[in-house]
């Protein structure tokens, strides 16, 4: 029969050994006298005490300290939040025209008390919860998918990285990593998870999507609301500039020359002149010698040379005209345009995706909205961040 540390055997050796011993301790009157007396063992066991409990306080700190809030009980750590506070931050610069403004250009529009009613850096804050919300959302439904992250993703990651590190040079790297609060072992850990979200939004796509067909007439109505969306324009440019080689403005007298020159060439277009001819020869643009100058223009290539975009999609085959833009002169012949038979197909392609992508945002928002994912905000870390 077996006891829980042993067999019946063992336990009643062990009681015999402990017999012969209290024996003795009877024969000879000694016994072992205890190392520590009951006040000093008294004293040990309260200084471990202190000692645990101070060790317990201060990883308790610590580890209350490292994230921002929670989702479902998974933690945003802070330099996961830090990831999200930072691109938000470019998001709303870029949008405000701060790029390449002075420090004290972008500290007087985030010092501002209020943005469109609301505290500007708060309100960048909050967006970047949200955003850090979604990542959380997502690798929770990833884990609870069974999903994890496996050598394939961790060999797509490191790749990528390896690749910014050779276009930017390591130095760059790491410094752009410590702007944001990152160390690359974090970064890694964030791209990793992004992959792995990819990962499960395509299984969660496959396992829930199924498609609708889109119908000609769907398309056709899309097309005929608004065609300069969908077509696209073929047009030849002679482009001549209006700065010199070291890139500063002609003067006047050299801009009036550069003016008749392209005036020039649109008689000679207007003559009969091949223009691939022209371009070739005459043309300031360094691909013209081998595409003649042919360019192919969609409208949703604006905000670039906006004049050029807008005279291609408003003109026939044929037409002709002298452009100034702000970039250069432009002498201008629209070749042809697409029509609803060439560009169906890719319009379908695009509602497609786009279907299919308004799906999954929609269920994202719905996952947003549900109270299981609400954020516990660990406000004292939340307060501390701002922006840089």
């Amino acid at each position: 029969m077996s006891t829980k540390h042993g067999t019946g055997r063992d336990a009643r050796r062990i009681a015999r050994r402990e017999s012969r011993l209290g024996e003795k301790f009877e024969r000879t009157g000694k016994k072992k006298e205890p190392l520590l007396s009951p006040l000093a063992r008294y004293v040990l066991l309260a200084v471990l005490a202190v000692i645990l409990l101070t060790i317990g306080a201060t990883w308790f700190y610590n580890d209350s300290q490292g994230y921002v809030a929670k989702v479902d009980g998974r933690r945003i750590l802070n330099e996961e939040y830090s990831y999200f506070l930072r691109l938000q931050q470019n998001v709303v610069e870029t949008r405000e025209g701060l790029t390449g403004k002075t420090e004290a250009e972008r500290q007087a529009f985030w010092s501002k008390s209020a943005v469109e009613g609301q505290n500007p850096i708060l309100s960048v804050k909050n967006a970047a919860l949200d955003n850090a919300k979604e990542y959380a959302i997502q690798l929770q439904k990833a884990k609870g998918a069974g999903l994890v992250v496996d050598d394939n993703i961790k060999t797509q990651a490191k790749s990528y990285i390896d690749g910014i590190k050779q276009s930017q040079g390591a130095d760059v790297f790491a410094t752009n990593l410590t702007g944001m609060g990152l160390t690359e072992s974090r970064y890694t850990d964030i791209l990793q998870n992004y992959y792995l979200i990819d990962t499960f939004k395509t299984k969660y796509m496959a396992d829930n999507y199924k498609p609708a067909a889109i119908a000609d007439e769907t398309l056709k109505a899309a097309y005929d609301k608004d065609p300069k969306q969908y077509d696209k324009v073929n047009a030849r440019l002679i482009y001549l500039k209006k700065t010199k080689e070291d890139g500063t403005a002609l003067d006047a007298a050299a801009l009036a020359d550069k003016k008749k020159k392209a005036e020039d060439l649109l008689a000679k277009l207007t003559a009969g002149t091949d223009m691939a001819t022209l371009a070739k020869e005459q043309s300031e643009s360094t691909t013209a010698k081998d595409d003649g100058g042919l360019q192919v223009l969609s409208y949703s290539m604006q905000p670039y040379e906006p004049e050029i975009i807008d005279w291609a999609f408003a003109a026939k085959p044929g037409d002709t005209k002298l452009l100034d833009t702000t970039y250069g002169l432009f002498v201008a012949r629209m070749e042809s345009r697409t029509g609803f038979a060439d560009v169906k197909e890719t319009m379908r392609t695009d509602m497609s995706a786009k279907a299919r992508e308004d799906y999954y945002t929609a269920a994202l928002d719905g996952w947003m909205k549900d109270t299981k994912y609400n954020v516990v905000l660990n406000n004292k870390v939340f307060e501390k961040f701002t922006v840089k």
